[in-house]
């Protein structure tokens, strides 16, 4: 009978270690793969630093800086060009290209007052927007131009027209444009509007 005892008492022992040790095996497991998660976690964080930092428990993310708008240049811009302008729509883009074919081009950003029905508001608002290329300037050549080719241009009226082209065939061509002036109808602020605009 007490042979009896002890053998269950010894499987009963040896019970109890097995459980043991399969528990703490069990609880070994456990901890090795928090472990890795915890690992992969901080390199998968450590990968998106590129795109963020952070810092004292936020997050600030990199802030992409605007590219300035481009300027447009009135003596090349057709129609389309015109209305990326702020305040400029289709009306406006017509008038300021109708306007400069006539001129030949803008010689300053100042001859776009000129255009009909342009605002002062309108105009403080283009000003940062615009640049202007005189050299794509078209000239007319006072040696050859005609009347009707001369009073096209929106400085140059019909008498004066005809008096350039009188002079020309009274006197023979211009050697210089300064000669104008000996016309009686060029005074210093019209001979110096047109200037721009007139070659030999």
């Amino acid at each position: 009978m007490k042979n009896r005892k002890r053998i269950v008492i010894i499987i009963l022992c040896l019970i109890i270690s097995v459980t043991l040790s399969i528990f703490a095996l069990n609880l070994n497991a456990t901890s090795s793969t928090t472990d890795n998660n915890f690992v992969l976690n901080q390199s998968l964080t450590h990968s998106k630093q590129p795109d963020s930092i952070s810092h004292h428990n936020r997050t600030f993310y990199n802030i992409q800086t605007k590219r300035p708008t481009p300027l447009i240049e009135l003596n090349t811009a057709d129609t389309l060009d015109l209305q990326v302008l702020k305040g400029v729509g289709q009306s406006y883009a017509r008038r300021i290209y109708k306007y400069r074919i006539l001129l030949g081009g803008f010689r300053s950003v100042e001859q776009i007052k000129e255009v009909y029905g342009m605002t002062k508001e309108l105009y403080e608002l283009l000003l940062p927007q615009i640049t202007i290329d005189t050299s794509q300037i078209q000239k007319l050549n006072i040696n050859t131009a005609s009347i009707k080719e001369l009073n096209h241009h929106p400085y140059i009226d019909y008498y004066l027209a005809k008096a350039i082209v009188k002079y020309r065939i009274t006197e023979g061509n211009f050697h210089s444009l300064e000669e104008l002036q000996a016309i009686y109808l060029f005074d210093d602020s019209t001979f110096a509007k047109i200037l721009p605009y007139i070659t030999l």
